[in-house]
């Protein structure tokens, strides 16, 4: 049974936390460009690389705040 519902003091962590906007993006460019068949052949054995793939790039976007800046030149290399 819980004894205890919070701590009184925050205590900071490594966890590193990912925008749900973000990777939702990421997700969409990287089915719409099919880079998991691009990147699939360089691992095959063990954990999904493709999984580590977006979320890297997911960390960056935020970590940079160039999302809107990639989501544009990914949208003119699309049209183009």
């Amino acid at each position: 049974m819980q004894q205890k519902l919070r701590t009184d003091e925050i205590i900071p962590n490594e966890n590193i936390c990912f925008p749900i906007g973000t990777i939702l993006a990421v997700n969409q460019f990287y089915d719409l460009l099919d880079l998991s068949t691009v990147f699939c052949k360089h691992k095959q054995n063990g954990i999904d690389i493709n999984d580590l793939l977006k979320s890297l790039v997911s960390y960056k976007l935020t970590d940079n705040f160039s999302i809107e800046l990639i989501s544009k030149r990914l949208l003119n290399f699309i049209s183009t």
